[in-house]
């Protein structure tokens, strides 16, 4: 199922591919930002957005698609694994 997952990601178009890491970024800042409960809102508000900019920077440029491709390229992802049943 994972290795599914990643080859329909690396299959989309450029934009929607930004557009995934934009909602990477954006849930892990909510889920950051609902452990943060004792700070006043505008504080949190700050964080979560600063945290959501630098989480789509960092894997945006950490992970950008054309690596992952031309790494992929040497290592092909098989459809099934050899011990799936099923």
């Amino acid at each position: 199922m994972v290795p599914t997952f990643f080859r329909w990601l690396l299959e989309l178009p450029q934009l929607l591919y930004i557009a995934m890491y934009i909602l990477f970024a954006i849930v892990i800042s909510v889920i950051i930002v609902r452990l943060l409960y004792r700070l006043p809102a505008a504080k949190k508000l700050l964080i979560g957005v600063v945290s959501a900019g630098l989480l789509f920077i960092v894997a945006f440029l950490f992970f950008p698609k054309e690596r992952i491709l031309e790494k992929a390229g040497h290592h092909q992802i098989p459809d099934r694994c050899d011990g799936d049943a099923g």
